[in-house]
C-alpha cells in the first residue's frame, strides 16, 4: 500500500523528507526527518513538505530603514558647543536590532560666542583696540593693546575703550593765570 504526504503519493518502502515547520526565523535551521511509507503508514511526525528561513528583519533609525547587516553613523547629541567635536559611533542592524547607542543621525557644532567690550559687540576672531588708561598727562602718549575675541573670551587686559592726552596746565604768576606756552 502507498502513503499520502502533503498531496503526494509515496510508494511502499519509499522515503520522503519532512520538516518540523514550513518556515523558521532568520538564523534558525530547518529541522527535518526522513519519513518512510510502510504498508500505507508513514513513519515520523513532521508535517511540512518544505521549509524556508525567514528574511532577516530590517531596523529603523531616525525615520530611515536600515537593512540587516548595514550600518549607520549615530551621534549621542544633535549639537555640541563651539570648539568641541561631533563624534559618531557606528550602529549595525542585526535582524531588527540596532547595535550600539546614539539617537541622532546628525550633529552640528554650535557657533562661537561673541565678546562685549566697552558696550560694543566683538565677533569671534575679531580684534578691538583697547587702552590701559582713559587719559594720560600732557606730553605722554596713550598706550594701547589689541585684544582679540575667542569664543566669548577677550584676550589681553587693557580696559579703556578710548584714551586722550590731558590739556596742558596753565601757570599762575602774581595773581595772573598764564596759559601753557604764554609768557
Amino acid at each position: 500500500m502507498s502513503c499520502i504526504f502533503n498531496g503526494a503519493t509515496i510508494a511502499h518502502s519509499q522515503e520522503v523528507t519532512a520538516y518540523a515547520a514550513a518556515s523558521v526565523p532568520f538564523g534558525s535551521s530547518c529541522q527535518s526527518e526522513k519519513r518512510k511509507c510502510i504498508n500505507g503508514a508513514l513513519s515520523g511526525s513532521y508535517q511540512a513538505a518544505a521549509c524556508v528561513q525567514q528574511q532577516a528583519a530590517s531596523c529603523s533609525f531616525n525615520g530611515q530603514t536600515v537593512a540587516h547587516g548595514q550600518s549607520v553613523s549615530a551621534y549621542a547629541t544633535n549639537s555640541v558647543a563651539y570648539g568641541q567635536t561631533c563624534t559618531p559611533t557606528t550602529r549595525t542592524c542585526n535582524n531588527g536590532v540596532l547595535s550600539g547607542s546614539g539617537a541622532y543621525a546628525s550633529c552640528v557644532v554650535g557657533p562661537a560666542s561673541s565678546c562685549t567690550f566697552n558696550g560694543q559687540t566683538i565677533a569671534h576672531g575679531s580684534p578691538v583696540t583697547a587702552y590701559f588708561a582713559s587719559s594720560v598727562p600732557y606730553g605722554q602718549s596713550c598706550s594701547s593693546q589689541t585684544r582679540v575675541c575667542n569664543n566669548g573670551i577677550l584676550s589681553g587686559s587693557a580696559t579703556a575703550g578710548s584714551c586722550y592726552a590731558q590739556a596742558p596746565a596753565s601757570c599762575s604768576f602774581g595773581g595772573q593765570t598764564i596759559s601753557h606756552g604764554g609768557s
